[in-house]
């Protein structure tokens, strides 16, 4: 058995290629899919059951930035989707989330640049500021 810790401190860089939705209505699915921009990264098939609400899962997508995460929402929002958080500047970087119309919710972020640190204070070790003389 695999130790989840060791198993996730270990990967370098992990890629998921697709994932696959059940969805009440395949057709509308897949025109909210393709306006959205990730019908390719996006598999469907049709639910045995009727589901609202909460799915049990959230999926994230991260992108370039600010404007990308904009462009995004709003063309889920144009495509169906429900804004559940207005995409905005917080603590964590810029980013919203929306409800798909089969249910699915979708968290938009855009990339953190890392700050570079400034440097430190520059101090004197030197006692040439104040200099004292006998006379």
């Amino acid at each position: 058995m695999t130790d989840m810790a060791t198993t996730a401190s270990t990967a370098v860089h992990t890629v998921l290629a697709s994932v696959t939705l059940e969805v009440a209505d395949l057709e509308a699915a897949r025109r909210f899919y393709d306006a959205f921009g990730v019908n390719t990264y996006i598999r469907l098939r049709a639910s045995e059951a009727h589901s609202t609400g909460f799915r049990g899962f959230t999926l994230a997508l991260t992108v370039s930035g600010p404007a990308t995460v904009d462009g995004f929402v709003a063309a889920a929002v144009d495509a169906g989707a429900t804004v559940l958080k207005p995409a905005t500047k917080s603590l964590w970087g810029y980013g919203g989330v929306v409800q798909a119309p089969d249910g699915t919710i979708w968290k938009n972020r855009g990339r953190r640049r890392r700050r570079t640190p400034a440097p430190p204070p520059v101090r004197s070790t030197s006692s040439s500021c104040c200099s004292v003389s006998r006379t």
